[in-house]
């Protein structure tokens, strides 16, 4: 697999282009704003309220990059936006290749048909989250309430974005737009391993561990996927099918090392690799 990472600088402009500056993907509008002192730090004195008109506009994350010619002849190659918040469109050399509304749900997209050996361009569009809940709130077949007490705008909880960036009781209102996580291309022949999450079962000086792995697979073949952990390590020989698998493994662990209150003991961390 060829993995093509595209954090880093890009350019942020708002619908208008009347900002344009550079700023850090994984990252937000009002970060890069206040970076480039363009608003000032919403959270000294009365500055929240002056800062509200950022989550009113439009944003248009945007940068260029290298398509080598071994990711180019990849059978597929997957664009990866760990989170996207929250209502955005997002293009590759003009082309749509994606559109999103919930900021919790991970995108694996494929995007090779819209690539080009050599430079190539994304942008990804987010637009006012404010704008879209009043759209949503005019659609309801009902008066959907809100939490009028805590949040600056209302009908914030219409959308799949998180609640307390409009406000909270402990909290000043900054409704930002950005990328975060993992924003990478991933060119592969085969299959990929898309995602891994875990359980847990204990019982008495013990623990079950539960890894699953999720494999999407372009042909029905054959693969070893090994998991490690702590100096384990299980192996299993597994048919994939073509679509999305879900491969477990189950990690016996011995007298685990549990976490503990700040200041009562330790918070052991191991590595994990599939």
């Amino acid at each position: 697999m060829i993995n093509l990472n595209l954090a880093g600088e890009w350019k942020l402009s708002d619908g208008q282009k009347k900002i344009s500056l550079k700023c850090d993907l994984p990252g937000d509008n009002y970060s890069a704003l206040i970076k480039a002192d363009k608003i000032p730090d919403p959270y000294f004195s009365q500055n929240e309220k002056d800062v509200q008109w950022v989550a009113h506009k439009d944003w248009i994350f945007e940068r260029s990059f290298i398509v080598s010619d071994e990711l180019y002849h990849s059978k597929q190659v997957l664009l990866h936006l760990s989170e996207i918040d929250t209502f955005a469109k997002v293009y590759i050399n003009t082309h749509l290749v994606c559109s999103a509304e919930n900021m919790f749900l991970a995108l694996d997209i494929n995007v090779k048909f819209a690539l080009k050996k050599g430079l190539n361009n994304i942008s990804i569009i987010i637009t006012s989250p404010v704008k879209e809940v009043e759209k949503l709130a005019k659609i309801q077949p009902l008066f959907i309430p809100y939490a009028k007490d805590l949040n600056s705008v209302p009908y914030m909880n219409l959308s799949r974005k998180v609640q307390c960036h409009a406000g909270w009781d402990w909290g000043i209102s900054l409704i930002v737009s950005g990328v975060y996580g993992k924003i990478e291309l991933k060119g592969y022949e085969d299959c990929v391993l898309q995602t891994i999450y875990t359980t847990q079962i204990h019982s008495k000086n013990k623990c079950e561990l539960r890894v699953f792995s999720e494999i999407k697979s372009l042909v029905e073949t054959k693969k070893e996927i090994c998991v490690c952990f702590d100096g384990l390590e299980i192996k299993k020989n597994i048919s994939l099918a073509i679509g999305v698998n879900v491969v477990e493994h189950i990690v016996p662990i011995q007298n685990p090392q549990l976490w503990f209150p700040a200041g009562y003991g330790d918070q052991p961390l191991f590595e994990l690799k599939v």
